[in-house]
């Protein structure tokens, strides 16, 4: 009955439209969606969108797998292929979108935007700087964006009832982060009468670099960051990087960093042995305590505020607001204004909701005032069955805003925690550099510099911190000589030129 009357309102918002509105069709929509059991073109998620505009769907080329996909983008926009009306979930890339922009393949929405897609209009208009991340360096904007206005970030996360049950509070610097591992390691936080706690796992060199904001560093994965006076830095070249490494080198030392952190196994303990593992650790580095952890386990962690460094905080982060090339109008779409009309409905609340809750009455419901849960009680759906049949999350990145402030009310306890800690950090979290769009030569030459700089950064920090390389100032020299030899002047060059262009720092990219 339920699922009746939902689609009965869906009709009536259809047919409350101008009949020029209903009539408009996107004939085929292609992209890359791998989520198990889902078919985009049984799924309840594109009627309901069409409900909301008018707008229909002809025909969906959807692939589930990354290479497959990939290799029929470029052959569609190379023209080796029939092109799509549009690009939904299109994984393209800023080079795709150049190319796309030059040869027409891609038509530029920018004198589109207000007319036809207010919702988004509106939001790049409240965020200039979010406008300029998508658009090009000729004005035209030929890709919209995935907006995570409160994207998570990744954590330090401390194990909150260790800290309750040693008598200590959350650390604020560095000293009293050392303190509280130290307590963790000798103070038999887990009661189980021996000395086996894992004060902080980590795995590798990306999770221990996180470590670097305690001494004013957060560089992307080029390795690069912007210091507050827009100059391009290469973090492994900086005075602090040393100090980043004796630091990490005496947690490894005095075994508050596991020992397996920089290896492929871990002897002690089977990393799927997630009930044993959450009775030994003491913190981890990721997105959320559950990536190694259960669900239920994550509430026993809180995020480590980020930390001031000679009077300045910094913290990365790691994706920011903008996630370019998630959807394209091609010049096959006979109407371009239909097509942004279509996606346009993505960028409000309600349409966010669709894509992640699906809809009220029949996907999820509101438990209470505060909050909504999916319908998977007996008779319903299971939960995995509400995600393929109806949900547009998972796999590549949807356009669209996404609705965080109404996930933060979902009724899972686990979800809502590291939401509600992902928020403390997200303050002080900027992106590093600014977004830009490499030309093709400018592209590769990055790609090629940073086949080699990224791994021997990376080998560099292990071998430092696990003493293989003694650290000292003979050493720690030869290895930023080897770094400069590789080209690390080069590729903070080529970022600062980028900089210079105009890829100034918005409220997405610099914060005080």
């Amino acid at each position: 009955m339920k699922r009746r009357m939902a689609a009965l309102l869906l009709a009536l918002c259809a047919a409350s439209l101008p009949a020029a509105a209903r009539a408009a069709s996107i004939k085929t929509v292609m992209g890359l969606d791998g989520e198990e059991g889902r078919d985009w073109a049984d799924s309840a998620f594109f009627p309901r969108v069409q409900a909301m505009t008018g707008v229909g769907i002809g025909a969906f080329w959807q692939y589930r797998d990354d290479a497959a996909y990939q290799d029929a983008k470029r052959k569609a926009l190379a023209g080796e292929a029939p092109l799509p009306d549009v690009f939904f979930k299109a994984d393209l890339t800023p080079q795709e979108e150049l190319t796309g922009a030059t040869d027409g393949t891609l038509v530029d929405v920018a004198p589109l935007l207000a007319e036809h897609a207010p919702n988004l209009s509106t939001l790049l208009d409240a965020h200039p700087d979010w406008r300029a991340a998508i658009t090009l360096p000729d004005g035209k904007i030929v890709a919209l964006p995935t907006l995570a206005t409160a994207e998570r970030q990744v954590v330090i996360w401390i194990n909150k009832n260790w800290l309750d049950a040693l008598g200590l509070p959350t650390p604020t610097t560095p000293q009293d982060y050392r303190a509280a591992l130290i307590a963790m390691r000798d103070g038999d936080p887990n009661g189980n009468g021996k000395r086996d706690e894992i004060p902080l796992r980590a795995v590798g060199p990306w999770d221990i670099k996180w470590l670097q904001a305690f001494f004013g560093l957060a560089a992307n994965d080029y390795n690069i960051y912007m210091d507050a006076q827009g100059v391009v830095r290469f973090a492994p070249l900086q005075p602090a990087f040393g100090d980043f490494l004796a630091y990490a080198k005496d947690l490894f030392r005095e075994g508050l960093l596991g020992a397996d952190a920089f290896g492929t196994s871990n002897a002690a303990l089977a990393l799927d042995d997630k009930d044993a593992l959450a009775l030994r650790m003491g913190g981890l580095i990721s997105l959320a305590p559950y990536t190694l952890l259960n669900m239920g386990q994550a509430t026993a962690f809180t995020a480590l505020p980020p930390m001031a460094y000679e009077g300045r905080t910094v913290y990365r982060d790691l994706q920011g607001p903008v996630w370019r090339g998630s959807f394209a109008i091609t010049r096959a779409c006979e109407d371009p204004a239909a097509a942004l009309r279509w996606v346009d409905a993505l960028y409000t609340p309600q349409g966010g909701i669709l894509a992640w809750a699906g809809l009220e009455g029949e996907d999820f419901a509101w438990r209470d005032a505060d909050h909504w849960g999916f319908l998977t009680q007996e008779g319903m759906r299971p939960e995995s069955a509400i995600l393929t049949e109806a949900l547009m999350t998972g796999g590549a990145a949807m356009p669209g805003l996404q609705p965080y402030d109404f996930w933060g009310r979902i009724d899972i306890e686990a979800e809502r925690h590291v939401m509600a800690e992902s928020a403390k950090v997200a303050p002080f979290a900027a992106l590093p550099a600014p977004l830009v769009y490499w030309d093709a030569a400018q592209q590769q030459r990055l790609d090629t510099l940073q086949a080699v700089l990224g791994p021997a950064v990376d080998v560099g920090i292990a071998r430092f911190v696990t003493g293989e390389t003694p650290l000292d100032e003979a050493h720690l020299t030869a290895f930023q000589g080897e770094l400069r030899a590789l080209g690390a002047d080069e590729l903070t060059a080529l970022w600062q030129h980028a900089q210079d262009a105009g890829a100034t720092p918005g409220e997405s990219f610099a914060k005080p």
